[in-house]
């Protein structure tokens, strides 16, 4: 079996307000696809003349009731924001709040942007036009190109923005696809904007259409630190020739002893590391410059690194890709599009354990687990005497006696499935005493992505606006 577009869900965060405590845990609230503000508020005038950034945190579920797996999923902008405000995506984790967003520099956000330039078939370079330049696009980052939005389409004079609409041989029409699975496939498809007299631009799948991934090049140079290892030098310095060098890739490797090591840039310019007193990278001139506290003898003190592919001018980013592009692409059609795909990851439920136990070991692999029932929570088996326990959430609160005897599967009122289920297999060759403790941490089939809209000072009222999430699933 496979996962279908309807196992995928796309819910709220518990808490939703403009301050700190923003997001958290997931929610059952679905954020409703095709209707307005259904996770964003409204621009209100004031917000647009003094300007705003806000940000909202949402789930994708993989609620599939046969607990089939989702793998390798990826999470892009397949078109920038209509209006002059524009957005932004990164991944969270189950907990986060905006607080944590605002405070930490390691959310990577990955945006969407238009085709800058005519781009060919083998081709491997590709501008885009981006609505800021704040996005970290970067080496061996995905990028998801296609051109599926038809121009100055005829349509209907009742059809508006967000209708599903319907090809019947001369126009679009609103009509329902019937089916999530056909949703914006030919002759279904999405209105995106109302150009005036009866013309729209239309988001739909055909075969005359492209898309398309490719990886930002992250080719991998390398060059050899001098002096020669003596064991008496301990100052020691490179230049990279490929030139500027992606920051976070430039990898030290040095032996001293028997034994090797292995540094990384922290991508600020800087170097740290076991026997290193102090080391610098200068990522546009490429030079290297580290000292050891101990000299290295022997093997060589060498870097691998790569050369940044990215270029920027203004908004516009110039990109290496991996490999050629596999179509075509005009900028005088106006309907290409190029999102940076978020990694997401696998949508599944897991569970992790630890324990305090007189005798033997819990056996976490015989959990069960269901799409429907987990959530993010840590649950406290506490023990009561030689074979009861009492379960505890760290959220949910006590769920009662389990017993190691018995299967103990508390249900999830809000789905009508277990929480967690601990059947007796989890408990061979313990002997548990009172006081014994273990801890089951499990985390829902779910990933959070965190918005962030940037709305700039006088701002145009726009209001129709739009953005679209697209899902790639393995």
């Amino acid at each position: 079996m496979t996962i279908a577009r309807s196992d995928l869900k796309f819910v709220k965060s518990k808490t939703v307000t403009d301050t700190g405590s923003n997001g958290g845990r997931m929610s059952y609230i679905d954020v409703l696809n095709r209707t307005k503000y259904n996770l964003f508020p409204r621009v209100t005038k004031p917000e647009r003349i003094s300007g705003i950034t806000r940000y909202r945190k949402e789930f994708i579920w993989n609620a599939n009731s046969s607990d089939e797996q989702a793998f390798g999923v990826l999470a892009y902008l397949t078109l920038p924001s209509l209006a002059n405000d524009f957005f932004n995506i990164a991944l969270g984790t189950q907990i986060d709040t905006q607080a944590d967003v605002i405070a930490s520099s390691d959310y990577e956000w990955f945006g969407s942007g238009s085709l800058a330039a005519d781009v060919g078939s083998s081709d491997t370079s590709i501008s885009i036009n981006f609505e800021d330049d704040s996005v970290d696009l970067k080496n061996n980052v995905l990028l998801a190109i296609t051109n599926h939005f038809l121009q100055d389409q005829d349509v209907t004079s009742t059809v508006k923005v967000l209708d599903q609409v319907y090809w019947n041989g001369s126009s679009w029409v609103s009509q329902s696809a019937g089916t999530v699975e056909t949703q914006d496939i030919h002759p279904y498809g999405t209105c995106i904007e109302l150009l005036g007299n009866n013309k729209a631009t239309i988001f739909s799948y055909t075969d005359e259409g492209f898309l398309e991934y490719h990886y930002v090049d992250s080719t991998e140079s390398n060059v050899t630190m001098s002096p020669f290892p003596d064991g008496v030098e301990v100052d020691f310095a490179a230049t990279c020739e490929n030139l500027p060098v992606e920051p976070k890739t430039a990898k030290i490797i040095y032996t001293i002893g028997s034994t090797e090591y292995e540094v990384t840039d922290d991508g600020l310019g800087e170097f740290s590391g076991v026997h290193l007193t102090s080391g610098t990278i200068n990522y546009g001139s490429g030079v290297i410059n580290i000292t050891f506290n101990e000299a290295p003898m022997g093997a060589l003190v060498y870097v691998l690194y790569q050369e940044s592919k990215v270029s920027w001018s203004g908004n516009t980013a110039t990109v290496t890709l991996a490999d050629g592009m596999l179509n075509d692409y005009l900028i005088a059609d106006s309907n290409t599009f190029i999102g940076m795909c978020l990694p997401v990851g696998d949508l599944i439920p897991t569970a992790s354990a630890t324990w305090s136990l007189q005798t033997g070991d819990f056996d976490v692999t015989k959990v069960s687990l269901t799409n429907k029932g987990t959530i993010e929570q840590s649950w406290s088996l506490l023990f009561q005497d030689a074979t009861s326990y009492i379960c505890t959430g760290d959220e949910e609160g006590s769920l009662g006696l389990g017993y190691i005897t018995g299967t103990f599967a508390p249900n999830n009122p809000d789905q009508g499935s277990p929480f967690i289920s601990i059947p007796v297999e989890c408990w061979a060759g313990v002997n548990p005493t009172a006081g014994d403790l273990v801890t089951i941490h499990t985390v829902p089939s779910s990933a959070s992505i965190w918005w962030k809209e940037e709305v700039p000072e006088l701002t145009d009222a726009y209001s129709n606006n739009l953005t679209l999430l697209e899902l790639y699933v393995e």
